[in-house]
């Protein structure tokens, strides 16, 4: 009885360390802990985000299209059923002996099969919109008489069969042509929604940045402030200025404490972008990196007018807008189609004869529609699609235009951040420099609080004149890689770099 319990209390221990044990590993993937940098919070971005997935759905959904308009270029085989079709019904025909029409009854089955292997006609890798097919026609008909007497007959035809319609748009061309420009078109869609999402994400990553940034200001301020009056705490003198630095360090403290609330919101408002789960916990580092960085207008401005998806689309659009001035040439116009058949047929009253001594059949048709008079209808719609390739001209010409006064006016705003964040970088090592050398003088009583303070305040203002170029910097990056989709820092199209992140 002991050594039961010895091992009921052996197995209830056990699970215990098992079930603390899972906990402790359950925890400890869902909170992650996140070192966001800007490529990391596009990667997530790509990664997380519904609207990137839709849209890789909808050119998946497009390509589908495609190779279904494909196969329309391909055998196709049919087969019609009449199985059977009786009808017992009375109505008028005309008889010429009597001149005069006179109601028959038609009591008749119907059992008829038409099979048919049809594939459209392709010269040098187009389609011509004709076709050609392989046809067998068969049924069984029969009627029965007033004495219940049945007359039936089989019939059986094997044909090849050709049509050609001549003097219209090719149908077949133009559905294929479309497929793709649809398929372009989605991929445009999907290309120009990232680079907006790599633009949304650069907007809040800089939030992020800038709010962590002035927090390690108002750090060091304080710093700067409790270091002083340490100082002056030693002094001992009534004009050490103890009380000055006391409420300058309350002030300090009340700044950092609200960018700490600031950064609180930014993270937050990340992490709604990104989609994040609320136990994820997101750092950053705020260091700068500046890389000088040269662009030519000339190249930037080519970089946009290739690969620009909006510029690609208006090109789409027109295109689309000459199929359908194709399509609209070809209404109420002069229209021939050909069509020819030859093959074998024969008609018995008995089944088992049907294929014994067939004989040769043939039809040849050539049917030409020519309208005359529609008072400028087909015109004046011919116009009007013709003005509307022509506006789908005029806008791609004008969107060139806004692309290339947009990248001039980037490159230039690039290089004037550069310049100026390169500037105030060394001017924060300066005023670095300054605030030290300024508590050494105060340490020393060499100078005044006062001046010691205005050295404080200057640091903390080149520190924030920093933040703001260094973000225009980034930002005039980001406008640069939004208007030319070229990323000029690693030299890369921004779709190669980021490739393996969209899916």
């Amino acid at each position: 009885m002991i050594n039961y319990k010895k091992k009921l209390i052996f197995v209830i221990l056990t699970n215990l360390l098992l079930l603390i044990t899972y906990t402790k590993w359950a925890f400890s993937q869902q909170r992650r802990v996140i070192q966001l940098t800007f490529d990391k919070a596009v990667e997530i971005a790509m990664s997380n985000s519904y609207r990137v997935k839709e849209l890789n759905m909808r050119i998946q959904r497009q390509r589908k299209l495609q190779d279904a308009e494909r196969a329309n270029l391909r055998s196709k085989v049919d087969m019609k059923l009449t199985i059977p079709e009786f009808q017992s019904i009375s109505k008028q025909q005309f008889n010429s002996e009597l001149q005069r029409n006179v109601v028959v009854h038609e009591n008749s089955r119907m059992w008829q099969m038409n099979l048919s292997i049809e594939q459209p006609v392709i010269l040098f890798g187009y389609p011509t919109n004709g076709y050609i097919s392989v046809n067998n026609a068969v049924y069984r008909y029969s009627q029965l008489g007033k004495q219940k007497q049945k007359d039936v007959t089989y019939y059986n035809r094997y044909f090849i069969k050709y049509e050609q319609p001549l003097f219209q748009p090719n149908k077949l061309k133009n559905d294929l042509k479309k497929a793709s420009l649809d398929v372009k078109e989605a991929e445009y869609e999907y290309r120009q929604d990232i680079i907006n999402l790599l633009g949304d994400t650069a907007d809040d990553y800089r939030g992020l940045f800038e709010s962590a940034f002035k927090r390690i200001i108002y750090k060091n301020q304080v710093k700067n402030i409790e270091q002083a009056l340490e100082v002056a705490r030693s002094k001992r003198d009534e004009n050490s200025g103890v009380d000055q630095l006391q409420v300058e360090l309350a002030n300090a403290q009340e700044q950092y404490k609200q960018s700490g609330s600031s950064l609180r919101t930014n993270v937050a408002q990340i992490k709604q972008r990104l989609r994040l789960s609320e136990t994820d916990s997101v750092t950053i580092n705020p260091i700068f990196k500046i890389n000088p960085i040269q662009v030519n207008i000339n190249d930037a401005i080519r970089y946009g007018l290739k690969q620009r998806p909006d510029i690609k689309r208006l090109e789409n659009e027109k295109a689309n807008k000459e199929i359908d001035l194709d399509q609209t040439k070809g209404e109420n116009s002069f229209h021939v189609n050909i069509a020819a058949t030859y093959g074998r047929e024969m008609q018995n009253p008995g089944f088992e004869q049907l294929f014994d001594n067939p004989t040769n059949s043939y039809t040849v048709g050539i049917n030409a529609d020519i309208p005359i008079w529609d008072w400028g209808r087909r015109k004046y719609r011919i116009q009007a699609a013709k003005l509307d390739v022509k506006k789908s001209q005029l806008a791609i010409e004008d969107e060139k235009s806004q692309v290339r006064t947009e990248i001039r006016n980037a490159v230039q705003t690039l290089h004037d951040y550069q310049s100026r964040a390169q500037r105030m970088q060394e001017n924060l090592e300066l005023a670095r420099k300054t605030t030290d050398s300024s508590l050494e003088k105060f340490q020393k009583g060499k100078s005044s609080v006062t001046d010691f303070m205005q050295n404080v305040q200057r640091q903390k203002d080149t520190a924030n004149n920093l933040l703001d170029a260094y973000l225009g910097y980034r930002q005039a990056l980001v406008d640069l890689q939004l208007r030319t989709y070229y990323d000029f820092g690693t030299h890369q199209n921004v779709f190669d770099r980021y490739k393996n992140l969209d899916n």
